[in-house]
């Protein structure tokens, strides 16, 4: 097939049109759904990086919360451990307290009752020998506690 002086041109008839337009429609056609196709799945993935995202944000900002929370309850538990252990010792400190309060007390009792003790017996001991000496030189000294001996020996 020849036309004019170009023997290797294609000429495109009617016929061949009307045979290559539903062609060209369908892979135009398959082209828009592929990238319709393709862009849904972008959109897609898009969305599902978005909510991967997302999640991993709220975990990140939960495990915060709980961790804040842990730190902040374990604080408290040591802030109640020393303010019962502080109760504890000032309970021990007044208990001891009381119990020295006691001793004092009970040693000035006995010392009281062995004083009166003492009275009692140098009483009892200077009336005989009150009597026996009959002077009131003597009653005047019974209270001593205490006597001096001197001692001469023979050879001076």
């Amino acid at each position: 097939m020849t036309v004019g002086k170009y023997p290797t041109l294609l000429v495109l008839t009617v016929h061949h049109f009307f045979i290559a337009f539903p062609f060209i429609i369908l892979c135009f056609r398959a082209k828009q759904l592929i990238e319709q196709k393709r862009n849904e799945k972008e959109g897609s993935e898009n969305q599902e990086v978005k909510k991967n995202e997302f999640d991993r944000r709220h975990t990140g900002q939960e495990f915060s919360k709980s961790k804040r929370d842990r730190e902040e309850r374990q604080s408290q538990d040591i802030v109640n451990q020393i303010k019962e252990d502080r109760a504890k010792e000032r309970a021990h400190r007044e208990a001891v307290r009381q119990q020295i309060a006691r001793d004092r007390a009970e040693r000035e009792d006995r010392r009281q009752n062995e004083l009166q003790e003492r009275q009692r017996a140098q009483a009892a001991a200077a009336a005989p020998s009150a009597a026996m000496a009959g002077g009131s030189e003597r009653q005047g000294r019974s209270d001593c506690t205490s006597a001096r001996l001197q001692f001469r020996l023979p050879d001076g």
